[in-house]
């Protein structure tokens, strides 16, 4: 079980709580464990509304500099009652069901006025307040989504969002205010989801129902896996019990749990930029891969990506610009981070390590974890992916003996299909269990280079072989063999 990471997360609101009084509200940013303030009129202390006179100590103000004092102690009350509302929010005006539309009222950009749908049943809701006392039922699942929910005003009664069955909300951020509550009907055991990447903030004060009997069965599923439980149990997804997250102020993941895995979709046939992810302060998240020695796993981090055709090759590289981690490991899980696909792990300390992967569905999401032996060899890393046809130890390949002798070739049926082109001729062609291809410079000019393609690139092994090579081939490890022609 992975424990959640305690955090303060700063909010910005407007003070308003001197109703009845000549207040002056102002904006503050206070944390989860946060001491209101206010500043109200008793006394402003500011060049224009109080000059001291040096002889008697008493306030000089103007008639004119009391009118506009006044002026913008009105508008900074103004602004107050409706800072923070956008177009399509939706805040409660009674206790009742989700689903109820008297249960809503909407902000249509200029004023609140009566709900025409509920939050989240059309598209373009954005942020839902439950609020002054109220109760509301969460009686459907809520598909489309909206930018947040906070429940609780922070006016002293109990705000709840009630939750009668398993439901869903489509949001990725919920804010339980000191007064906030979620509650499962009645001390029920059911399953409240969220989509992956969920910030959940409980401030001070803010709870979840953790009433006997208090079960595993009761949770918060964050996509499509059971993150928290009412009892902690529940399997090795669950970071722990209702009670840890309200100690640790809500759920709030990053690249170091599988469910804030970031999504690099966007680097397939490309790389990220370099070092940009570190292993440097991870914690362990799931499983190891099978082919990791590191008993871990000890410091993962977590990506995620779209597959865009049934291959793929994954690279982390480190070294010069690339980054300083050592000893990687590397695993490719299926969308439920638990189903190992293929993993690997350095030889040399130092080693960049890859893996291919071919059979995946066009469209599905998959996870990749990287990992270190241990805390002293954490650094930073950079990450490549590629869809092309990657090579595979199961598949056949060729290169020309005439005509096109720099192009790689791949067996499909009883075609052959060029996959790279070099930079020279290529001769003797192995490749390894990881899937790098190693061949030599096929022009037979004295002592002659060994190359590797490793599905992005060809660089120089800096070995060379001396007179007609015939035959190679090459193990795991990248170690070739050759017969000398």
């Amino acid at each position: 079980m992975k424990t959640a990471i305690p955090h303060s997360v700063e909010f910005l609101r407007m003070n308003s709580s001197c109703y009845g009084i000549i207040c002056l509200n102002r904006i503050q940013y206070f944390t989860a464990t946060k001491t209101n303030t206010q500043n109200c009129m008793y006394n402003l202390k500011s060049s224009l509304a109080q000059r001291k006179s040096l002889t008697n100590n008493k306030s000089i103000v103007s008639d004119s500099s009391r009118k506009l004092l006044m002026f913008l102690i009105l508008l900074f009350g103004f602004i107050s009652l409706t800072f923070g509302q956008v177009l399509n929010d939706y805040r409660s005006i009674a206790t009742g069901n989700w689903t109820t539309l008297t249960t809503w009222q909407r902000f249509n950009g200029t004023s609140w006025v009566a709900a025409t749908n509920y939050p989240g049943q059309v598209a373009g809701t954005n942020n839902v307040f439950i609020r002054n006392g109220h109760t509301v039922t969460l009686d459907t699942d809520i598909n489309q989504s909206f930018a947040s929910l906070t429940i609780g005003d922070e006016t002293g009664a109990k705000d709840v969002l009630a939750i009668p069955a398993n439901r869903y909300l489509n949001t990725l951020l919920v804010t339980i205010k000191s007064d906030g509550f979620i509650d499962w009907l009645p001390n029920t055991n059911h399953t409240l989801s969220f989509p992956a990447n969920l910030q959940m903030i409980i401030e001070s004060g803010g709870l979840l129902d953790t009433d006997i009997p208090c079960s595993a069965d009761r949770s918060i599923d964050v996509g499509g896996n059971r993150y928290t439980t009412c009892n902690g149990n529940g399997g090795p997804t669950v970071i722990g019990s209702f009670q840890d997250i309200i100690n640790n102020g809500g759920i709030n993941l990053d690249y170091d749990w599988y469910g804030g895995a970031i999504d690099v979709s966007g680097f397939i046939n490309s790389c990220s930029p370099d070092a940009i992810y570190t292993t440097v302060g991870a914690t362990p998240d799931r499983n190891a891969g099978t082919n990791w020695n590191n008993s871990g796993p000890r410091l993962n981090r977590w990506f995620r990506f779209v597959a865009t055709s049934t291959d793929i090759y994954i690279r982390v590289d480190v070294g010069g610009t690339k980054g300083t981690q050592l000893r990687t490991q590397v695993a490719l899980w299926q969308t439920d981070g638990l189903t190992e696909i293929v993993s690997a792990r350095y030889n040399a300390n130092p080693d960049n390590v890859s893996l291919i992967s071919s059979g995946l569905t066009v469209g599905t999401t998959y996870y990749i974890s990287v990992d270190t032996f241990d805390a002293s060899y954490a650094g930073t890393f950079t990450l490549c992916l590629t869809s092309n046809p990657v090579l595979s130890c199961g598949k056949v390949y060729a290169s020309a003996s005439t005509g096109n002798r720099n192009v790689l070739y791949e067996l499909s049926g009883a075609t052959m299909v060029p996959v790279f082109t070099a930079p020279q001729n290529v001769g003797g062609l192995a490749v390894s269990a990881n899937g790098n291809a190693y061949y030599d410079n096929a022009t037979f000019d004295g002592a002659i280079p060994f190359y590797r393609f490793d599905g992005f690139t060809q660089t120089n092994t800096g070995a060379s072989v001396d007179g007609l090579n015939i035959g190679e081939a090459a193990d795991a490890a990248g170690n070739v063999y050759y017969i000398d022609g």
